[in-house]
């Protein structure tokens, strides 16, 4: 919740030293978690001190940052930030947190999801549907090696919403309508720069001032975000284009994906598979995005 009062507008940078004022500018507080056993403390720590929380992961994990400012009519600005966590060593490098998967799936209805929530799109969930969600998600231990993990991320919302730097829990928005355009007005030719996957690297935060409304335990905001964020015009007249160039460039030089090409004649296939096991397959080259390798060429590892 409190991650942007303790680390600041930048989040937490891994170092030493924390903001020391919270956005109103008031003096940052010092939360402290324990645990008691009656009168015997056995656990204690600041919440300053954590970093194995989500947001610290996005920003551990994240290999490129883009920036951006809404301006919302009647409502006023709002501050963006997006992230791209690449596909790297066969598998997605999305951060994804047990403790908050199940609400921000449930808040999600974005286009593509495999297996929308039975009750139908959210843009904000009610307080009493957390827990259900979060208990019936079985939580896998490496998701990277199940075949619906890439579904799992689409499914899931791209920006968690913050006010005042407060995270509101009960609020997650699943795209932006410069992002959307961008994904709608690719051609064929265009899918190969940007394939429907990259979209489900990216992950960010929209930070919303004292002129948008929250409800009284700060769960959720008073008024639909996806239709208010709608209306919003970005502050940069480029930023669709801004975004695309981004989103290709990440993905052209972050994402590593290899790729096994033209399988050897059926003679050396069998010759390899009688010394080294059936399940050996070859191939004449290889590519990893950056360069193909050949065939008898050697490599250093």
């Amino acid at each position: 919740l409190y991650h942007y009062y303790l680390h600041g507008a930048k989040g937490n940078q891994f170092t030493t030293s924390h903001a020391t004022q919270l956005p109103n500018g008031e003096k940052v507080p010092d939360v402290i978690v324990e645990r008691l056993q009656g009168s015997r403390q056995c656990w204690s720590e600041s919440l300053v001190d954590v970093c194995d929380d989500l947001e610290s992961k996005y920003l551990r994990a994240q290999r490129s940052q883009l920036d951006f400012e809404l301006s919302v009519p009647n409502y006023g600005k709002v501050e963006g930030v997006m992230w791209y966590f690449p596909f790297e060593n066969d598998e997605e490098t999305v951060p994804l947190d047990p403790n908050t998967l199940g609400r921000m799936t449930l808040s999600s209805h974005k286009e593509g999801a495999s297996q929308p929530p039975a009750h139908g799109p959210l843009t904000q969930m009610a307080p009493s549907q957390m827990p259900q969600f979060a208990a019936s998600q079985k939580w896998r231990a490496s998701p990277e090696q199940d075949a619906n993990y890439a579904a799992l991320l689409a499914a899931c919302p791209t920006f968690e919403a913050f006010w005042q730097g407060r995270l509101i829990p009960g609020a997650c928005v699943d795209t932006l309508p410069f992002i959307r355009n961008v994904r709608m007005k690719r051609t064929a030719a265009a899918r190969d720069l940007l394939p429907d996957e990259v979209f489900s690297r990216i992950r960010g935060a929209l930070f919303f001032g004292p002129g948008f409304r929250v409800t009284r335990n700060k769960l959720t905001f008073r008024d639909n975000l996806a239709q208010l964020l709608e209306t919003a015009s970005p502050m940069n007249r480029q930023q669709e284009k801004q975004f695309k160039e981004w989103l290709i460039n990440c993905h052209k030089q972050l994402d590593r994906s290899v790729r096994f090409e033209v399988m050897c004649n059926q003679s050396l296939q069998a010759q390899a598979r009688k010394h080294l096991g059936q399940d050996v397959t070859i191939f004449e080259r290889m590519n990893d995005g950056l360069q193909t390798i050949n065939k008898g060429e050697v490599v250093k590892l």
